[in-house]
């Protein structure tokens, strides 16, 4: 009944049905080895947290995890999110700065295939994960497959195509819109600082 009631409370705030289309239940959240708890007074707010960390990041912690298994809160843990959340920022501003220097080739070269064919290896696997119990851990690894490949792209090609730059950063940009990532640099045209 815990539920029905919830869906019940937050339908009659919002004012319609359906509230939403899928209900999920997570594992716990553990810090120091036990459930999170009031009671134990071992928690923290979310408030608290944003105060240290961008939503986003917030967020690509909770990603990394599988939805159903218990998530162990530490504050190492939401910095290497954060790190991790960084090298794909830094990906999608190194792919933004040498589209300026790319030149249009309608003829891909050998690399450039390679290159596609990651990117569509990485679609299916990443909507296959997703499809999987909304394996987001599994559909992760694929989004830095892509970061890695495309900056090795960068690095060894003397001459860069724009197809293939611009493919890789739709493929960013459909998965920022997919997990709420993304926002500070694709959203609304504004930049991460």
């Amino acid at each position: 009944p815990h539920h029905e009631n919830e869906i019940a409370q937050s339908e009659a705030y919002i004012g319609r049905s359906p509230w939403v289309r899928y209900w999920l239940h997570t594992g716990f959240l553990i810090i120091n080895n036990e459930k999170m708890s009031k009671s134990l007074g071992n928690f923290i707010t979310l408030k608290e947290i944003l105060k240290k960390y961008h939503p986003e990041v917030v967020r690509f912690f909770l990603l990394q995890r599988h939805y159903r298994s218990p998530i162990e809160y530490t504050e190492e843990d939401l910095m290497d999110s954060e790190a991790a959340l960084n090298k794909l920022y830094n990906t999608l501003k190194n792919i933004d700065a040498h589209l300026r220097d790319s030149t249009i080739k309608y003829k891909l070269n050998n690399r450039d295939r390679a290159i596609n064919n990651i990117i569509v290896d990485s679609w299916s696997g990443f909507y296959g994960a997703m499809d999987d119990d909304f394996n987001t851990p599994e559909a992760l690894k694929y989004v830095f497959e892509v970061s890695s490949e495309i900056n090795k792209y960068i690095a060894t090609s003397n001459e860069l195509n724009k197809n293939t730059l611009l493919y890789a950063r739709k493929f960013f940009s459909i998965v920022g819109e997919i997990f709420g990532i993304f926002n500070n640099y694709l959203g609304e045209g504004n930049h991460r600082e």
